[in-house]
């Protein structure tokens, strides 16, 4: 079949999403009143197609973020790394990049030469500078284990264990207006907190409370509004929305949380002994603006990038 784009079909070879798009490929030729003929070379074309998708990059088509912590590259103008990373055996220390729009594990894994690697910097792609960092080595998340990234859905996740006494304590400013999308997975406990030295007066979001081990949490002080995910899932309300994988991946948003009475930033990880996370994150997204019109697209390219949902 010519097409005028060097591409020939094998017709009786192909299957599955391949041959729905030859199918549709020759039919338009036919309405066109074009000529099939003796095929050669669609395969590679085809293939190329369907392993190559057009990558959307989030920030891109959803700008104004106030802080964008991410293991896959988020906004197409951003030339910074993803991640500072230490490794174990000698506690030297190496920027990480990307590369196709990803983490470069590769680079990752060579640097730590199977050892243990942590995170030192989560670098902010939203352009505002508010980079996590973490210099005491006890606190910091680990990305490499004797070697081998850590990956959560076949993707690359930083994890924050029990052992940690504080998690992510991410920098930005308290504001009237916080909305958040996430991407994590549980193991046990977990919480996300507008803080004030810890106080009783908080924003916080919980995947559980310790006793309850699938309860999302969303406290704005008081009332609380608890949603068991064991029973409602996909969850939608108002102000809290999780989609849940079969793997336990999380993609968590939360619209309209207000940390203006607050500072010290997000702990990302912790609350107090007993509420400590354990899990592991992949993708943090902040804004200080009203993102309800755009949180179904935000969710899918979240989605479209994790696969869980």
């Amino acid at each position: 079949m010519a097409l005028g784009l060097g591409i020939v079909v094998y017709w009786a070879t192909q299957s599955g999403p391949a041959a729905a798009i030859i199918s549709a490929f020759k039919s338009r030729v036919i309405a066109d009143g074009g000529t099939v003929e003796s095929p050669s070379c669609a395969k590679s074309d085809v293939k190329f197609l369907l392993d190559n998708p057009v990558y959307n990059y989030l920030l891109d088509d959803y700008s104004g973020a106030t802080a964008a912590y991410s293991l896959r590259l988020l906004d197409s103008t951003y030339s910074g790394d993803a991640i500072r990373v230490r490794r174990l055996s000698d506690n030297t220390e190496q920027n990480i990049g990307f590369v196709n729009n990803k983490l470069d594990t590769a680079s990752l894994e060579t640097f730590c030469s199977g050892t243990d690697g942590f995170v030192v910097i989560w670098y902010d792609q939203s352009g505002n500078g508010n980079n996590v960092t973490e210099a005491s080595a006890a606190n910091q998340s680990q990305i490499v284990s004797a070697g081998s990234t850590i990956t959560d859905g076949g993707k690359p996740s930083i994890l924050i264990n029990q052992s940690i006494s504080r998690g992510l304590l991410i920098p930005i400013a308290a504001s009237s207006r916080q909305d958040f999308f996430q991407v994590h997975k549980t193991n046990d406990d977990g919480f996300i907190i507008f803080k004030d030295s810890l106080s009783t007066s908080r924003f916080s979001y919980a995947v559980s409370d310790g006793s309850q081990s699938t309860v999302f949490h969303l406290n704005y002080g008081t009332p609380s509004l608890y949603v068991n995910s064991s029973t409602e899932s996909p969850v939608t309300r108002d102000d809290l929305h999780t989609l849940l994988s079969t793997n336990s991946q999380v993609l968590m948003t939360s619209l309209g949380g207000d940390s203006s009475q607050f500072t010290g930033g997000i702990q990302w990880g912790y609350y107090s002994s007993s509420f400590i996370y354990d899990g592991n994150v992949q993708e943090i997204i902040f804004y200080n603006s009203d993102q309800s019109s755009n949180r179904t697209g935000i969710e899918t390219n979240i989605n479209d990038y994790y696969s869980i949902y």
